[in-house]
């Protein structure tokens, strides 16, 4: 499901994605069509909904914590 790996770089997707929603938020106001530019931006750097994310981000941690398996075969 995770299109990213490492923690690493799932953390720099969700800074930038969070940005863009922020920016979006305070955008509004002024001037909309940045406002949905900034939503389009932050889908793409979320690769989906914020859940999306987040299940990606679960994915990432979880990977990082599993034992490596090697292939030695039965015993």
């Amino acid at each position: 499901m995770a299109s990213c790996p490492t923690v690493k770089s799932q953390v720099i997707r969700g800074v930038i994605g969070v940005a863009a929603l922020v920016g979006a938020y305070f955008a509004f106001a002024y001037y909309q069509p940045l406002t949905y530019l900034l939503i389009g931006v932050a889908l793409f750097a979320m690769r989906g909904c914020p859940a999306c994310w987040v299940a990606g981000m679960c994915d990432a941690v979880k990977q990082k914590r599993a034992p490596t398996e090697t292939a030695k075969g039965p015993k």
